[in-house]
């Protein structure tokens, strides 16, 4: 790291504006910080997913545990830009073996968990120092300093931005599926997450989990590394004044110009004096050197006239404790973090309040099947007449599965369970209904009716595997197996049989 190629302003900053220097820098750079990400990430993305394509959740949890690896490219790129450098593609995969080599063991396991590690990455990235010596210089630079407790709430900070790109990920995938599919993909999402699935469940919902998971993690992490290095290079430019040399620096680029022309001139003085003869010289050697004397002192009187030699500066800076000084350093600014994640949090609670109370509402406005309201005609598209349906649905159902009609066989289950559950069990299901529609109505109608005989019997868990195999291959084109299937008829003969007349 030359100062003298440093492509920034250093000067003392706050911590917090160290933070926003940050952000600008990823601004400057981001496709090239970008760059930097997924030349690392995305092989071990796609690796970890392949790995561990039945079980997502331990790929993202890998994932998550792998970036301080992941984070020493762009952060090495960053180094490079500062001070600089305009690292290629071939640089930053030339760089890769000595990136992962610097302590990666200590920072992989005991350091992993550190809320401190970003801060402290450019000590064994950029400094290339190890062992005793880089804890030395972490304590050094985590001192009295700002620096330490902004770093620590950057990473929180930084994981909540992550979960709620998730999260705003995820709400958006709801958004764009089909109403009758919401139900089955976030029901087996949960399972993904929680580690339910069973391992002949269909793997596209964990990977949807996966990427949005992925998505996260690359849309912060580049931002996160460009501001933890912002406060290293402040808190260094603090402890070290690497403003002050600089200045210094630039003060003596700015002399060396004039002192250049003036000895340039000299040199012509001589040589034109010089150009009348040696022997010349010598006779007047003696007589001329006074005036050479008083010629030389005139060009220094002249050069420490110049305006850079006569220049006063006062800066003012604050010399003892200040009242907001408590001495815990950071402690308001933590403070400041509690509160906006406690906003958060009470918002977050509220809108879920709101959207239960919603439900709640479009629950109750349903209510139970009035007498005097028709039957349903046609409901997810289907015939549910109870004079459209044969005297014997399951077995009905059997041999038309053992025809080869499968979709048939699963239409005529379902159709007939809509029939028993609106005509035997009042479930209001009306015409124009989905799948997910009355599979709601029928959790909500044997919810409120728990305790009395008619709502302890709505086979609710029955009707749910059969919607769930019914939207699997109506949409999915997904069929259950023979097995499956006989297990969905005995279920259906158990709860619907004596009721479909």
């Amino acid at each position: 790291m030359q100062l003298a190629d440093v492509r920034l302003e250093l000067r003392p900053r706050t911590a917090w504006e160290a933070v926003d220097l940050g952000q600008l820098m990823y601004r400057r750079w981001w496709g090239t910080l970008h760059l930097a990400w997924f030349l690392t990430f995305l092989p071990l993305a796609v690796g970890l997913g392949i790995v561990f394509r039945e079980r997502p959740r331990y790929a993202l949890l890998a994932l998550w545990w792998l970036l301080p690896l992941i984070e020493r490219v762009p952060l090495h790129v960053l180094g490079g830009k500062v001070f600089g450098g305009d690292p290629t593609f071939g640089d930053m995969l030339g760089a890769l073996p000595k990136l992962w080599s610097r302590r990666v063991l200590w920072r992989q396991t005991v350091a992993r968990l550190s809320p401190w590690r970003g801060f402290a990455a450019p000590i064994a990235v950029l400094e290339g120092q190890g062992g005793s010596a880089a804890r030395r210089r972490g304590n050094t630079l985590l001192g009295a300093g700002q620096e330490g407790s902004v770093a620590l709430g950057l990473t929180f900070v930084c994981w909540a931005f992550q979960i709620g790109l998730a999260a705003s990920a995820l709400m958006l995938v709801r958004m764009l599926l089909p109403e009758y599919l919401v139900t089955d993909v976030f029901e087996t999402l949960r399972d993904h997450f929680t580690g339910e699935v069973t391992g002949d469940g269909p793997l596209w919902p964990g990977l949807v989990l996966y990427v949005v998971g992925c998505f996260a993690l690359s849309a912060v992490g580049p931002l996160y590394v460009a501001a933890n290095f912002a406060l290293y290079l402040n808190r260094r430019t603090f402890l070290e004044g690497w403003d002050v040399e600089v200045a210094f620096r630039s003060l003596v680029r700015r002399l060396a110009e004039p002192a250049r022309r003036i000895g340039a001139m000299a040199l012509l003085v001589a040589i034109c004096w010089g150009s009348g003869g040696l022997g010349s010289a010598r006779a007047q050697d003696a007589g001329q050197a006074p005036e050479e004397r008083e010629r030389v002192e005139a060009v220094v009187d002249e050069v420490l006239a110049h305006p850079d030699f006569d220049r006063t500066e006062t800066v003012s800076r604050p010399v003892g404790p200040t009242r907001s000084d408590t001495g815990l350093p950071g402690l308001g600014i933590l403070a400041q973090l509690v509160r906006a994640l406690f906003v958060i949090v009470a918002v977050a609670g509220l809108l879920i309040l709101i959207y239960q109370a919603v439900q709640s509402y479009e629950r109750r406005r349903d209510g139970p099947a009035d007498a005097s309201t028709p039957p349903p005609v046609e409901v997810a598209g289907l015939d549910v007449r109870p004079e459209s349906l044969p005297d014997d649905p399951a077995s009905t159902a059997l041999a038309l599965w053992n025809q080869g009609r499968t979709r048939d066989a699963l239409g005529l289950l379902y159709r007939a369970s809509i029939a028993s559950l609106v005509l035997r069990f009042g479930v209001p299901i009306v015409d124009g209904d989905t799948e997910g529609v009355c599979l709601d109505r029928v959790v909500a109608h044997g919810s409120a009716a728990v305790g009395s005989s008619a709502g302890a019997s709505v086979p609710v868990e029955p009707f749910t595997q059969l919607t769930g195999a019914w939207q699997a291959c109506a949409y999915g084109r997904r069929l259950p197996s023979q097995v499956d299937f006989e297990h969905l008829v005995d279920g259906w003969r158990r709860a619907f049989a004596e009721r479909v007349a």
